[in-house]
């Protein structure tokens, strides 16, 4: 399974996985990004580097939980986003998480050159895992109630403002 490693947790051998891109050798994060590699989760830039400095777009990110779910492209996709093109390279990996319900539609704009917040990362995975533990085709709030209360974590709702959805910039909104 290719997401095995994901749910489980990764230490992947750092004399193993180093010196995959120019840029990525022999640093505490190369055997993570090497092994993202070899599994075809990350692929680097045209110049052929990584670029592990530089924030993580919201197309990047996409591509990267895509890849790493193992998420089928949508048969027929079509984006509700203005700035999501068909020609766009993260067409086809914004398309599969919007047909699955995992990104919201609060506004008419994805922004895929915008920085992707760990919370709004967090929160896409999180729909992610509960989508795949369940038959349903597209994730709801309900998945989410329901995977909760089946993980034994529904007390971590009790007394907490209900989530109406992560706002792009990773807001909360309530």
């Amino acid at each position: 399974d290719g997401n095995a490693g994901i749910l489980q947790g990764i230490d992947p051998d750092a004399n193993t996985y180093k010196n995959c891109f120019p840029d990525v050798t022999t640093d505490w994060y190369a055997k993570y990004v090497c092994y993202a590699k070899e599994q075809e989760w990350v692929a680097g830039y045209s110049d052929n580097t990584f670029k592990p400095e530089q924030t993580v777009n919201k197309a990047e990110a996409t591509k990267m939980i895509v890849n790493s779910y193992a998420i089928a492209n949508t048969d027929e996709p079509s984006s509700e986003f203005n700035d999501v093109a068909t020609n766009d390279w993260f067409f086809g990996f914004v398309t599969s998480l919007e047909e699955k319900g995992i990104i919201d539609h609060d506004t008419s704009y994805y922004s895929p050159s915008n920085g992707m917040t760990r919370g709004l990362t967090a929160e896409y995975i999180f729909r992610v895992l509960v989508s795949q533990s369940t038959t349903a085709l597209v994730y709801t709030e309900e998945d989410r109630a329901t995977f909760l209360r089946d993980a034994g974590l529904s007390d971590l709702l009790v007394g907490v403002p209900y989530i109406k959805s992560v706002l792009y910039d990773g807001e909360v909104a309530q």
